[in-house]
């Protein structure tokens, strides 16, 4: 059984994670656009 705080870390890991592949895509088209 996961308790509340594992649950939570695991919920902010996620999200962390999701915001960072995020930023990598908006960096990634910015890159393309000066490139362009």
């Amino acid at each position: 059984m996961l308790t509340d705080a594992a649950v939570n870390m695991h919920a902010a890991n996620v999200k962390f994670k999701g915001m960072i592949y995020l930023n990598a895509q908006k960096n990634q088209q910015k890159g393309l656009a000066i490139r362009a």
